[in-house]
């Protein structure tokens, strides 16, 4: 792809099929001279190493048939000449021999399994064979592989999007063609293929036997690949001039409807979907997009009629049943949204949205139970990210689970070979005890498989055993330094830990392999977040925009990262942002709380804190928030009686009882606040605010010596608070203890100095370090 705007020869002359597609770039994976890496050990050696040199001779002289001819003829000597076999295949596929093709990459394949460049060089070659479940599934292993060069990428990716076309999935298409046009790609294949997407055809560019219809789908293509890139103001009278000329035609308001309301102009976009539903009564898909319309602007009357229908359209579709859920809802109906959301998670059950709404749905019909088991999922899955990689988007069930990497045991031992097989397939099914019972017998077998010790590792990674999937994943490192997935895996250990400074290193080391790893960058950008190194998160998340800009969190995260910049700008741009996607939804006013509370902006955040318990008085973690601002305000009664309903809806929950401790403090209720302190230490023995709380409680009691225990037990955790150091010396002068208190009030001093060194060195650049969680 030499002039980074062409995709290379997607198409070949008679256009309805894509011949010559893969490999008419052959310098892409160059021949390889083999015969430098065998050593003689047979007397069949120098036949082979005679026969392979004129094989790559041919190869590079441009004699293809003559070539593949010597190179089979060699592999007959030696089988396991796993480059052989490459570049057979990259030649059969040059001479449109695809079946040949996908027959030599598949032996080379079972002898370098981790090569991500031929999986997907064998996944294009099943798609001119029109095998497209294969296709599709051969360029998602090497998408998690990692394809290394990127005009074999950028094809990938494309014939990825053909076949989501193909399947009927044109938003998981548009999404991997737009990753292609942010990427410079300008390939008038690939603006036909966005007027396919767009316009909901499953057929191939090229395709066609009327040239007016084919005609159309550019016109449609070339708006929809401006889209990427053009304001509205430019891209909607184009569709209104299109729609002019042609206003019969199905699939044109749906093409226009969708792009209004992915840019939040709902409005406009529900007049265009109700227009195509005039052409079209049947179609469910714009049925959904009317209802999910009507949503937004709270005219649940009006959604339900549009939700219910689509449930009779598709029901097979998981938005079928989550959009009539939640819109049965939001009308107070709970048991039959309770049974719609039921059904929304069965079909989905590794989507956030529809686990929390189910949670809400229990919560209203009464079940605390199972609301609180739904919650449980919906966090565990919103805290593992949800970032889509640039290809394929939405094949893996959740793209933010630990990655599998399996070369597997040596091909010598078939009866280890069928235990990791079996292992692999349990783990795949979530059977991780009978999974890991499988591995472990692996490396009794071979103690130096790095691929047991990785899926080990994220078999640990999954039932949160961090400290131990932290350590099988590097035993997979060494003994395996290019494993694919220990970094990425070694990372999201590391971020579950909270060990934000060490998970940004297996961040960083996954996007130098792969820049475009979408995950690796979002959860690089939070972690450097969680460390307060706003400007690096900015430059982190900043590229993410045209993919995350619908993700609360994303939003979350870098208006917070702006407005510690002072970017007052680019802040108020974002919460804008996070306001069109949001809606007037308790869930919206919670973020966007969670925001000005990040910003200090107190007032603001308790006036957004407030709207989220009058809409939703069980939403999770909302009183919690609400009482830490009314504690910034010193408004300490209503805060402890946030503190209290929190504790009422999530017992489990240390903070909550701790903050209420300090509340008590405060409010001078000593008594009261050693109780709720205890109860904190009881679900976390090792919490150093309750324990120097519980110090400080007993010291406004007078009783000096149970004081000094607790803050010497605070001190053994975090000997390096200042304020307790502070605190003890004056319980010790308390008890005419004057040598004692002038040790704590000095060391006091120390770490206040060394404190303020620290923020000198942060002005100058020096990286700041994690705060504790209060």
């Amino acid at each position: 792809m030499p002039s980074r705007n062409k995709l290379p020869a997607l198409r070949s002359a008679n256009r309805g099929r894509s011949a010559g597609a893969i490999l008419c770039f052959g310098l892409l994976l160059p021949v390889s001279v083999w015969a430098q890496k065998e050593p003689p050990h047979q007397s069949s050696t120098q036949s082979f190493e005679q026969i392979a040199r004129k094989a790559n001779e041919a190869s590079k002289l441009g004699k293809p048939a003559e070539a593949v001819s010597l190179y089979l003829e060699a592999l007959r000597l030696r089988p396991n000449w796993a480059e052989g076999w490459k570049n057979a295949g990259i030649l059969l596929a040059q001479q449109a021999d695809y079946s040949r093709a996908s027959w030599a990459f598949g032996h080379y394949l079972r002898l370098k399994p981790k090569d991500g460049n031929v999986w997907a060089l064998r996944g294009m070659s099943e798609f001119e064979l029109r095998r497209y479940p294969e296709a599709l599934s051969d360029l998602q292993d090497g998408r998690e592989l990692g394809v290394s060069n990127l005009a074999l990428q950028e094809l990938a990716t494309f014939h990825a999007a053909l076949v989501f076309i193909l399947k009927g999935d044109f938003e998981v298409a548009q999404q991997l063609l737009v990753q292609l046009a942010r990427q410079g790609v300008t390939d008038p294949q690939l603006v036909e293929a966005f007027g396919l997407a767009s316009l909901r055809l499953s057929r191939l560019p090229g395709d066609w036997s009327n040239p007016q219809q084919e005609k159309l789908v550019t016109q449609v293509g070339q708006i929809a690949f401006q889209a990427v890139q053009a304001p509205l103001g430019k891209i909607s009278p184009a569709y209104q001039a299109i729609i002019r000329r042609h206003p019969h035609t199905r699939g044109l308001h749906y093409a226009f409807g969708a792009y209004l309301l992915d840019r939040a102009q709902y409005r406009q976009g529900l007049v265009q979907m109700q227009d195509e539903l005039k052409l079209n009564p049947d179609d469910a898909m714009a049925m959904l997009q009317a209802a999910m319309a009507e949503i937004k602007l709270n005219q649940l009357d009006r959604a339900l009629p549009y939700s219910q229908k689509a449930v009779r359209l598709a029901p097979e579709l998981f938005a079928s049943h989550y959009t009539l859920g939640l819109t049965l809802f939001r009308l107070d109906h709970y048991p039959q949204s309770l049974a719609e959301l039921k059904t929304a998670v069965q079909l989905a059950p590794n989507s956030p949205q529809a686990h929390y709404a189910l949670s809400r749905a229990y919560l209203k019909t009464g079940d605390k139970q199972a609301a609180l088991r739904e919650w449980n999922l919906f966090n565990k899955l919103k805290q593992e990210p949800t970032v889509a990689a640039p290809f394929p988007l939405h094949v893996q069930e959740n793209n933010s689970t630990p990655v599998n990497s399996a070369a597997t045991p040596s091909a010598g031992n078939a009866a280890m070979k069928a235990i990791f097989d079996r292992a692999e397939q349990d783990l795949r099914k979530g059977d991780y005890a009978r999974a890991e019972a499988g591995f472990q017998k692996v490396l009794k077998a071979e103690p130096n498989s790095a691929a047991a010790y990785c899926d080990l590792g994220v078999i640990c990674l999954r039932t949160k055993r961090i400290d131990q999937a932290i350590q099988d994943l590097q035993t997979a490192g060494k003994l395996d330094p290019k494993l694919a997935g220990i970094d990425l895996n070694l990372g999201l250990a590391y971020y579950q830990k909270k060990d934000f400074e060490k998970a940004i290193p297996e961040f960083t080391a996954v996007l130098a392999a792969d820049p475009h790893n979408t995950q690796a960058s979002f959860l690089k950008g939070l972690c450097q977040f969680m460390l307060n190194q706003y400007g690096p998160a900015v430059a982190t998340l900043k590229p993410l925009w045209s993919l995350e800009n619908n993700n609360l969190d994303y939003l979350f995260v870098l208006g917070i990262s702006y407005g510690k910049l002072n970017r007052s700008q680019e802040s108020a741009e974002v919460f804008q942002r996070l306001v069109q996607v949001g809606g007037d939804s308790p869930h919206f006013h919670f973020f966007l709380g969670k925001a000005y509370e990040g910003l200090s902006r107190n007032e603001l955040a308790r006036e957004e804190l407030e709207k989220v318990v009058a809409g939703d008085p069980k939403f999770p973690e909302a009183h919690y928030e609400l009482g830490v601002v009314d504690m910034r305000l010193k408004l300490y009664k209503q805060a402890g009686e946030q503190f209290d309903a929190e504790i009422k809806l999530d017992p489990s929950s240390q903070w909550s009882y701790q903050r209420r401790g300090l509340v008590d403090i405060a409010l001078h209720d000593p008594a009261h606040a050693i109780l709720m302190f205890h109860e904190a230490l009881a679900r976390d023995r090792r919490l150093p605010v309750s324990l120097a709380g519980i110090g400080r409680a007993y010291a406004l009691e007078n009783k000096y010596q149970e004081a000094v225990r607790y803050y010497l037990k605070a001190l053994a955790i975090l000997p390096n608070e200042a304020d307790y150091h502070f605190q003890l010396g004056q319980v010790y002068m308390r008890l005419g203890k004057r040598a004692e208190a002038q040790r704590e009030f000095a060391e006091n001093q120390k770490l206040q100095a060394e404190q303020i060194e620290k923020q000198d060195q942060t002005l100058r650049g020096a990286q700041q370090k994690p705060p504790a969680r209060p």
